[in-house]
Formats: C-alpha cells, structure tokens, sequence
C-alpha cells in the first residue's frame, strides 16, 4: 500500500507535516500514543480484507453471501474544515473501513415472494455521535472524498454528513427462509491539527500526536450509512463501532496513512 516516493508540503502554521519520505512519515505514525485505558487487542491487519477501487471494491467484498464483517477500504486523503466543540479545524480525512450494521432478522414460512419493509438509516451514525462528547459538525463538501475514491453513498451529500435519521426500505423476499439483513457503513480516518489539546477528551478511541510546544494533532474515526443492504442466509456476528475503532485506530495504526499533499492541492480541499 505504501510507495517510497517524496511528499513536497508547503509550510503553514497549521498546515501538513514535514514528511520527506516514507520512513519520515513511519516514525510519525508509531510515535503517536492510544487513550488511555485503551487495552490492545490480538487482531492484525489481515483479519479483514482490502476493498479496492471504491464501490466495486467494497460490493466485491461485502455484497455476497459469505462476507467478512468489515473491509479496509483503500481512498484518497482530503483537507478541509471539521466543527469540533467550539470551532473549526483543518482536517485531513479520507475513507478507511466498512463493515455490516445488523438491522433486523426476518423469517418468512410460505414459498411465495413477499414485499417486506424495514428502516435503514441515513447520515452520521447514532454509535458515533453520541460517542462524541463534544458538539460535533461538518459540511456537505467534504463528500469529495467520496467522489475521489470512486465511492457513492446512494444519499444526497447533505444528509449522508448530517444527524442521523431513518427512512423506510423495501425489497423482495422468496420463501421459505430466514433472512438476515445488515446494512453497510463507512468508516472515515481524520487527523485534525492541533485539535489535541482541546478535543481528545470528547473522543473515547483517538491518538495524538505532538508537533511543537504549541500544536498537538488529533486522530479519531468517524462513520457514516451507505445506502447498501445486504440479505443474507445465515448470520454473521458483526462488528460493534467499538470494536471498528480498537482494530483500526488502535491496533493496526501502522498499517494506514494520510497523504499529507492534499493541503497542497486545490483538488482534494473543500
């Protein structure tokens, strides 16, 4: 995942850090520290797989009958303003994970199709925000994370970064079977300059990192519906948001990176 290649940043007060190379940027990301009372877990990176080339790469894996419960989603790193307890913050964001959010199970005797309706949820997911002990906003244009990573919630931007809320889904179901229906979550890694200080308690999974005497950067996960239900015919047993943010914040913080030059490039800030 990883090239050896140089990264050019400009220098800013609050801008991108100075990573010349690969292992500059390495020394960074295992010198920042977990929360405390953080216990690590035994998982590694390779317990789930890699999503490649946005959608497809997600639908390949989790829009099947035998999914994993989660996926690293591989996407590009945008820079923009984050709303974070009393004001903004430059932030570096870009798509990391997804896994499967039971939403209900459902048994239907007769050999017949049936029109069956459920709610799926669309926005900012309720197991993050309340999670977040802080007022927490941001706004519609950092979707271009999405549309550089080739990937499509199936909401409009507006509602997909909002509060969360509900809306009805129907499909079309042949018995006789159980079904059972998870829908798909997006997972978004941020690194908000010097937000440490200030923002790391309203967090209860980040990491920081310290700049300068005067700049401490924050590192948490935020997750967002996609408007993807999966039916399957036996049960998984799927992640907690919990446990999303021990395996990918906490365990194997090695294994991913920002690209710092989207502060640089017109292109990937909102």
């Amino acid at each position: 995942m990883i090239n050896e290649k140089s990264v050019n940043v400009a220098k800013q007060d609050a801008g991108p850090l100075e990573l010349k190379n690969v292992s500059d940027f390495l020394r960074h990301q295992k010198s920042a520290v977990a929360a405390p009372n953080i216990v690590t877990g035994q998982l590694n990176s390779t317990s789930h797989p890699w999503a490649m080339g946005g959608n497809f790469g997600i639908d390949q894996c989790l829009k099947n009958q035998d999914p994993p419960p989660g996926c690293w989603v591989d996407g590009e790193t945008v820079h923009g303003d984050i709303y974070i307890k009393t004001q903004n913050w430059g932030t570096y964001t870009r798509p990391i994970f997804a896994y499967l959010k039971y939403v209900n199970t459902y048994t239907y005797p007769s050999g017949a199709s049936q029109q069956y309706t459920t709610t799926q949820t669309v926005g900012l997911t309720e197991t993050f925000t309340t999670e977040v002990k802080a007022s927490y906003s941001v706004g519609a244009n950092i979707d271009i994370v999405n549309v550089g990573s080739s990937i499509e919630t199936g909401f409009s931007k507006s509602s997909s970064w909002s509060q969360q809320t509900t809306q009805s889904w129907t499909t079309t179901l042949q018995g006789p079977a159980t079904f059972y229906i998870y829908q798909v979550a997006l997972v978004y890694a941020h690194c908000a300059t010097t937000a440490g200080k200030s923002c790391a308690s309203s967090f209860k999974y980040q990491r920081t990192r310290v700049i300068n005497d005067w700049r401490t950067d924050l590192y948490y996960l935020s997750a967002i519906s996609k408007n993807d239900m999966v039916i399957l015919s036996k049960p998984l047993i799927p992640l907690s948001w919990e446990q999303v943010q021990q395996y990918v914040l906490i365990d194997n913080w090695n294994t991913w990176y920002f690209d710092y030059s989207a502060y640089s490039d017109p292109f990937r800030r909102y």
